[in-house]
C-alpha cells in the first residue's frame, strides 16, 4: 500500500476538497500467499476485503517481476498482483478458466483506477463497481486490451479510469463504461468485483479516502470549545 497524492474530490455543494490518494500493490503479502478474506487497509480507518469465485484455488499473490513458472504473459514488471490461481498445482499461476475478485470495502470510498494485465486475446474483463446505494458502474474490458508481452511488443498492462467513459488498451481496443443508474456516486463505492474470462491479473487499485468536510471539522471544533467552556465553569 502506498500513499502517492492528495486528490481533489467535488462535493455536490461545488466544494472540493482534498483527500489522500492510495495505491494498493497487493507488495505487503508474498508471492504465493492466498488472500481470500484477508483485509487489506486503505487509511483513515478504512479498509477492503477480498474474496473469489469461479473454477479457480482463490485468490493470490503472483510476483510480476519474476514470471515464476514461465508465466512470461503475467511478466510485466509491476511488483506483486492479484491472480485468481489455477488448480493445477502449487506454483502461483493465474487460472484460464477465470473467475471473479471481489474487493469489499468497510466504507464508501473514491475509486479513481486499477490496472489490468494480460488481457490479451484469450481473455476479457468485467469490472463492476457497487455504491452505497446499491448502483453500479459497469466497465466492459475487451480481449487484447493489454495484450501478451509475452508474443508482442506491448506493456501486457494498462490502467482502467474509473471517471471516463472509455479508456484506451495497448492494441487500440477500448474499455467501455454504462451505468445501472444515472446516480451512481464514484465517491462512494462499497465494492469492486472483476470477472475474468481467462487468465489475467489486477494490480494498484488507486483509492482516495474522503476527509471530513471542512463545515463539518469546524463544527467539530466549535462543540469542542463548548465541552471545554462548560468543563471550566
Amino acid at each position: 500500500m502506498r500513499t502517492t497524492a492528495l486528490l481533489a474530490i467535488g462535493l455536490a455543494s461545488g466544494a472540493a476538497l482534498a483527500a489522500p490518494t492510495v495505491v494498493e500493490d497487493f507488495n505487503d503479502y508474498a508471492a504465493g500467499t492466498f488472500v481470500d478474506g484477508k483485509t487489506f487497509d486503505v487509511g483513515a480507518g478504512v479498509s477492503f476485503v477480498v474474496t473469489s469465485s469461479g473454477n479457480n484455488k482463490g485468490a493470490n499473490i503472483f510476483d510480476t517481476n519474476t514470471g515464476v513458472n514461465g508465466d512470461k504473459d503475467l511478466q510485466v514488471y509491476s511488483g506483486n498482483a492479484l491472480i485468481l490461481q489455477d488448480k493445477r498445482g502449487p506454483t502461483p499461476n493465474d487460472s484460464g478458466k477465470g473467475g471473479t475478485l471481489t474487493m469489499t470495502f468497510s466504507e464508501g470510498v473514491y475509486v479513481t483506477s486499477i490496472d489490468l494485465i494480460d488481457m490479451d486475446d484469450h481473455g476479457s474483463s468485467v469490472v463492476t463497481l457497487t455504491d452505497a446505494n446499491g448502483a453500479e458502474r459497469i466497465f466492459d474490458v475487451p480481449k487484447n486490451f493489454t495484450g501478451d508481452p509475452s508474443r508482442l511488443a506491448v506493456d501486457g498492462i494498462q490502467t482502467l479510469f474509473f471517471d471516463q467513459a472509455v479508456s484506451f488498451g495497448d492494441l487500440g481496443e477500448d474499455a467501455t463504461m454504462r451505468l445501472t443508474e444515472s446516480g451512481f456516486d464514484l465517491r462512494r463505492v462499497v465494492g469492486i468485483s472483476v470477472n475474468l474470462s481467462g487468465s489475467g491479473a489486477i494490480d494498484n487499485l488507486a483509492v482516495a479516502v474522503p476527509m471530513p468536510h471542512p463545515g463539518a471539522m469546524a463544527g467539530a471544533c466549535v462543540a469542542g470549545l463548548a465541552v471545554a467552556r462548560r468543563r471550566r465553569r
